[in-house]
């Protein structure tokens, strides 16, 4: 895959004014944004264009999540050709606070949409590919097991080295993928590597290191891995949406926020982190996490009315 990195310059006004114009609405340097290899801290963003919210409440983002995760149902698992229940494999589990670790997040990706679709490394060492035809397959951390998710959420188990005829050009566009996506990031022509690229080949070598490449193909048909589900993207943000439903979007000013459930972490330009309840949002001082806030509930609204849009003109053709 001949994968060629694209800097394009995008343009950016915050929306209302900032307690201290410095530090938040001061935005934001003119740097060289990197639109075909991205990493899980995003590029950068400038004054120009105003970034359009809604003044709806915080707390809707949480409600639009939950019923996204019960629209989509499950119909079926398989191991080569042997179906299983997905309500066997799935175990509920006592709901509890989140805490830093649990936000399993993507570090790194490459939009490759023009011809096969997204590639990403998880947090947890999985690397995926969200192809064009929304289709998803994820390789496990120890870079043998397969999941494979079809157009209706079949899974189907296999492995690298033994997996159906037909799936055989994703596997091959996995094995690549994820042969590019694990390289380092390494400055060219003497340009100073930036803190996000050093940041991200830390946490590459870190999941090298905590990797058992060689160890045994795991036996189990792990129906919980997670995967990227949906995503959209605009010359804001990207935003993607996991399988666990955490919402993760990546603002081109490094600025990040992850949500799970109730909670959201937040991490400011200065690549500052913390852990909110949404429900502390509205009330909250802080008027740049508040305006992200809102355009991802906004995406997410956008996501919805798309999908129920979908469904419906499905089930018309269906009827007709």
């Amino acid at each position: 895959i001949n994968m060629k990195n694209k800097n394009k310059n995008k343009k950016y006004i915050e929306d209302g004014e900032s307690e201290n114009e410095n530090e938040d609405d001061d935005i934001y340097n003119n740097k060289h944004m990197n639109m075909n290899m991205m990493n899980g801290n995003g590029g950068n963003i400038y004054p120009q264009k105003k970034l359009p919210l809604q003044s709806q409440s915080i707390n809707k983002m949480n409600t639009i999540n939950t019923m996204q995760s019960h629209s989509h149902n499950h119909k079926g698992e398989k191991r080569g050709v042997q179906h299983q229940s997905n309500e066997n494999m799935m175990k509920s589990k006592p709901s509890k606070l989140p805490t830093f670790d649990d936000f399993i997040s993507i570090i790194k990706y490459v939009d490759y949409t023009k011809k096969y679709g997204l590639g990403y490394i998880l947090s947890n060492g999985c690397t995926g590919i969200y192809f064009n035809d929304s289709t998803k397959i994820i390789l496990y951390e120890n870079k043998r097991n397969i999941l494979y998710i079809d157009h209706n959420g079949l899974k189907t188990f296999c492995s690298l080295t033994n997996y159906a005829s037909s799936l055989k050009k994703k596997v091959t566009l996995l094995k690549h993928f994820t042969d590019y996506l694990w390289k380092l990031n390494n400055p060219s022509n003497g340009e100073i590597m930036s803190d996000i690229d050093r940041d991200i080949n830390q946490q590459l070598t870190k999941l090298k290191l905590q990797s058992n490449n060689d160890g045994p193909l795991l036996n189990d048909d792990d129906s919980s891995r997670i995967f990227l589900k949906t995503h959209i993207s605009d010359q804001y943000c990207n935003l993607w949406k996991l399988s666990n439903n955490m919402v993760q979007v990546n603002f081109t000013d490094n600025s990040q926020i992850m949500i799970m459930g109730s909670m959201c972490l937040y991490k400011d330009k200065n690549r500052n982190k913390n852990l909110y309840h949404l429900n502390e949002i509205d009330k909250s001082n802080k008027k740049d996490l508040k305006k992200r806030c809102k355009y991802t509930q906004q995406l997410l609204e956008k996501i919805a009315s798309k999908k129920s849009n979908n469904n419906s003109q499905n089930n018309s053709n269906n009827s007709g």
